[in-house]
């Protein structure tokens, strides 16, 4: 008789405290799951720390927006490709010291679009290196309307960018 193979699955929060003790004193250090996202037009990744992740989840379930299935936009094609956020935990590359170092903080921005035609808009999302303007994102924009289409597969010829404001 074989023997079966049990897989346990464990879901992790967003921040994990470790707990490094020793006898005279405890030191806590908190650590930021990595997600690695992947352009599925140009194969290029980006690693974006999982609490930028569910920031985002957060805010789009604010403004009932449908989180299940994000936008996002290619930092070096400019396409968009859909990323599964309910299966990012999939994505999980490393961990990272909290707070986040420069190298892979991230800021992103959040921009609808429409086609002319009387199509829904597109919520489309822009992660970039933290410490973007978002006019370096308005100055994308050309490229994203010769690339980007709706449901419907318009090009979208109108983008506004949100502001998005975090407690």
């Amino acid at each position: 008789m074989r023997s079966q193979e049990k897989r346990c699955v464990v879901r992790l929060p967003d921040a994990i405290k470790l707990a490094l003790a020793s006898e005279p004193r405890k030191a806590v250090v908190e650590v930021a799951l990595l997600v690695e996202i992947h352009c599925l037009v140009c194969n290029r990744s980006t690693r974006v720390p999982e609490p930028i992740l569910l920031e985002i989840a957060q805010y789009l379930q604010g403004v009932s927006t449908d989180v299940g299935l994000l936008r996002l936009v290619c930092t070096v094609c400019r396409s968009s490709f859909p990323f599964d956020y309910a299966r990012r935990w999939e994505k999980v590359i490393g961990i990272a010291d909290v707070p986040l170092d420069e190298k892979v903080n991230r800021a992103w921005f959040l921009i609808t679009g429409e086609c002319s035609n009387s199509c829904s808009p597109v919520t489309l999302i822009a992660i970039r290196p933290f410490g973007t303007a978002s006019t370096s994102i308005e100055a994308e924009f050309p490229f994203w309307k010769k690339r980007i289409t709706c449901s419907a597969n318009h090009r979208l010829v109108k983008l506004t960018i949100h502001p998005v404001c975090l407690p």
